[in-house]
């Protein structure tokens, strides 16, 4: 080869490299056409979201993850203008206007309204584990027509194992709670998907709010849980739920719930609420989820379980035989433990141990 030969060479293979280089930034530039977990207001999470395996076709980077980590899995809602919880399960913010930003919508109604895609969302678990912004299109097509599996190998970041005799469906504090909602599109065992939450924001937080996405769709809502004049066929909602962690704590304070009906901008369904992560009658630390019972919020028909307990001399721990822990005698959660549960115990802290039983995690005996 001559060199004007190997001068040619050379330049076509520099040329090669630049127009390679060119079309690898070109394609990081415009990236993929995903769906942002979190709204227009700017909260963190934006980066770290994914959609589904479905529409995406793979299950996010590892920059996709540390992003998501790095900012954390909190939202652009300041706890400190939600007011305290004063009894009741939620409050509406942002005067019941939700917060998702036009290209938001206008994306939504092109995938899933138009083109009858699944559009879901679910942000990575942060370095905490803890699961951040989940948004969906709720849909007749997206409901689940069978039963529910088993979600009990799941155990959500902040997770306990408490139980009360106050509290309905066996007495168990913390539910594992759906972001979205298994009835709206039956995401079950999806990690990203399920908090520590009590039963009261499960039951009286979050629950009212999914039923009226499902009857919006469905098409049978009253004028109770719908305005007047609602659209019901077809019907798609954009709905959107975000956990509200405060610092580095691993349960939830609370979760904020927006939904907007894309078929009639917002007329037939639209709400933003703030609901909370509480349980009357129980104090909760929040940064690990430990627990214990709070007489000033007590329900009053659980009122009377908190008279002091007659405990026989000699007694030195008082047993509960249904949740295997062992607590002091004067341990205010002993109260609650139902009679036919609760024994007596005369021996040592180490053969309570031996004995299978674990110490209570508010008296710590």
């Amino acid at each position: 080869m001559n060199d004007f030969e190997q001068k040619s060479y050379i330049l076509r293979r520099t040329y090669a490299a630049i127009i390679l280089l060119l079309a690898v930034a070109v394609v990081l530039m415009c990236g993929c056409d995903r769906f942002p977990a979190n709204g227009g207001n700017g909260a963190a999470g934006d980066s770290g979201s994914r959609e589904s395996a479905e529409d995406t076709g793979d299950g996010g980077s590892a920059g996709d993850r540390e992003s998501s980590e790095s900012k954390g899995s909190g939202v652009k809602i300041l706890l400190d203008e939600v007011p305290e919880w004063s009894g009741k399960p939620y409050v509406v913010i942002n005067g019941n206007v939700p917060g998702f930003s036009k290209s938001e919508i206008k994306k939504a109604r092109t995938r899933a309204v138009r083109k009858g895609r699944r559009y879901e969302s679910f942000t990575e678990l942060d370095r905490l584990g803890r699961c951040g912004r989940a948004a969906a299109v709720v849909s007749r097509s997206t409901m689940p027509d069978g039963e529910r599996g088993s979600i009990g190998m799941i155990q959500p970041s902040g997770w306990q194992l408490d139980k009360y005799d106050f509290i309905d469906n066996g007495g168990y504090l913390y539910n594992r709670c759906h972001l979205i909602g298994w009835q709206l599109t039956g995401q079950n065992d999806e990690e990203r998907n399920l908090i520590t939450g009590t039963r009261y924001l499960n039951v009286e937080g979050m629950l009212p709010f999914e039923n009226m996405v499902a009857d919006h769709v469905r098409g049978s809502g009253d004028d109770q849980s719908l305005p007047e004049g609602s659209k019901t066929s077809p019907a798609h909602v954009l709905y959107r739920v975000t956990p509200v962690f405060r610092g580095k704590e691993l349960v939830a304070r609370g979760v904020q719930i927006e939904a907007y009906s894309l078929e009639d901008d917002g007329e037939g369904l639209k709400f933003n609420v703030y609901c909370y992560n509480v349980q009357p009658g129980v104090t909760i630390n929040y940064k690990n989820g430990l627990n214990e019972l709070d007489p000033e919020t007590l329900p009053d028909s659980a009122a009377s379980e908190t008279a002091p307990l007659d405990v026989p001399d000699g007694v030195t721990y008082i047993l509960n035989n249904n949740t295997m822990r062992f607590h002091r005698t004067d341990c205010k959660g002993a109260r609650t433990i139902r009679e036919h549960n609760r024994e007596w115990f005369y021996g040592t802290r180490e053969e309570a141990v031996e004995a299978g039983y674990i110490p209570c995690g508010m008296c710590e005996p």
